[in-house]
């Protein structure tokens, strides 16, 4: 992609007066550039709109001053800012997962724990019933009639009728 040129007195203007239309006229030129080049390192797009909405806050808040002209190229030095903040986020993301133990395995694994886990309920249960059932043709009537009343409650609880 190439990218138009950006004169220097659209870099003076957002740089001094910070108006709105100027700022936008620079990040028209820029966004989808640093999007992809957060995209082509591999960052999921969520997460590069993030980046880069960080990227130009900083840039616009006081960032653009420390742009100097006769060492490069703007798009240079944008995307050198874009780039540190890549780095910091891989390292964030590489310390959580050291530190908290959450991969990407262990959070697939949770998010397949809870979609069967009505299945497991309705399991125990089933489980339940044929055990209580074995034992009931074991005991004596008294124990009998105690297990039809558990099971009823537990089958009240379950919602089955």
């Amino acid at each position: 992609m190439s990218l138009q040129t950006t004169h220097y007195s659209l870099i003076d203007a957002v740089r001094e007066l910070r108006r709105p239309k100027d700022c936008e006229k620079l990040t028209a030129i820029y966004y989808s550039a640093c999007r992809g080049y957060c995209l082509k390192r591999g960052v999921q797009p969520a997460d590069a709109d993030d980046i880069v909405q960080k990227c130009w806050m900083s840039m616009f808040q006081n960032g653009l001053d420390k742009y100097d002209r006769s060492k490069g190229r703007f798009r240079n030095w944008l995307f050198t800012c874009l780039g540190r903040l890549l780095s910091q986020f891989f390292s964030r993301r590489k310390a959580g997962e050291r530190g908290s133990g959450l991969t990407d395995v262990k959070l697939q694994l949770d998010e397949t724990a809870d979609r069967y886990s009505d299945f497991d309920a309705l399991c125990a249960f089933n489980a339940f019933e044929w055990a209580l059932r074995e034992v009931k043709a074991e005991f004596s009537e008294r124990v009998s009639i105690a297990s039809d009343h558990v099971l009823g409650q537990v089958t009240l609880a379950s919602g089955r009728a």
